[in-house]
């Protein structure tokens, strides 16, 4: 029987009778939808309200700038990675970023100051793999370095990932060679099995930038000290290019 045919089956039904009865129907229908949408909600994954809780006011910092390659799909993946670990994450990056230039191009020295990071990650040197002398960006790259690493601050070099045809001249070697005191992340293995955007065969797509980002994560996992506050890297290992 509907809703309909029970008000209509009052005895003698008056328009008033039948009005209260059908109003009575909707208040009920529309308290059930409520109810069972206040169910749904609560049966909501509990994640999603972690994600969205803040963070410690002292959280530690992991302070990532860089170049173009930052946001291929590498600091998409890493984010919440870092802030499910309570890490406050803090990206600064832009197109056409020289070594030379990142101090100046990002403010490092300033955000270095505001943020005191524990870990620096230095994700620059894509628009350096053609360049006919990397030698002459050694200088900076020792710059660099220093600045980032001073008051115990760990810092890890990610090399740009050269791609198969073309490779590159020299600047992940000098790289390695002038980036001490900091830790450095060789991208070269992984290069070959990252695709690339047709519009220059150089950029990974963003999906090659996230298998990327995942293969940095799992090699800081293994780097990290676990005895430091916050999230610091091993010492370099004496006379290694990493």
């Amino acid at each position: 029987m509907t809703p309909t045919d029970r008000c209509l089956d009052l005895v003698r039904p008056r328009a008033s009778d039948y009005a209260r009865c059908m109003s009575s129907f909707r208040f009920s229908l529309v308290a059930a939808c409520l109810l069972g949408g206040l169910a749904a909600i609560a049966l909501l994954p509990a994640a999603a309200a972690s994600d969205s809780a803040p963070l410690a006011p002292n959280a530690p910092v992991v302070l990532h700038v860089g170049d173009s390659f930052v946001h291929v799909g590498f600091t998409q993946t890493l984010s919440p990675k870092f802030r499910n670990a309570g890490i406050r994450y803090v990206v600064r990056a832009k197109h056409s970023l020289y070594i030379p230039t990142l101090v100046n191009g990002v403010g490092l020295a300033s955000l270095m100051r505001d943020h005191k990071p524990s870990l620096v990650i230095l994700n620059i040197g894509a628009n350096e793999m053609r360049m006919p002398q990397p030698s002459d960006h050694a200088p900076a790259i020792r710059q660099v370095s220093e600045l980032v690493s001073r008051e115990q601050t760990s810092c890890v070099w990610v090399t740009p990932p050269p791609p198969t045809d073309l490779g590159e001249t020299g600047i992940v070697a000098e790289i390695k060679k002038n980036s001490s005191p900091c830790r450095v992340y060789d991208s070269t293995t992984i290069a070959p099995q990252l695709e690339r955007e047709r519009f220059d065969n150089v950029h990974p797509t963003r999906q090659a930038g996230a298998r990327w980002a995942e293969a940095f994560w799992t090699w800081l996992q293994t780097e990290r000290d676990p005895s430091s506050h916050g999230w610091r890297l091993k010492p370099r290992p004496p006379e290694s290019p990493e």
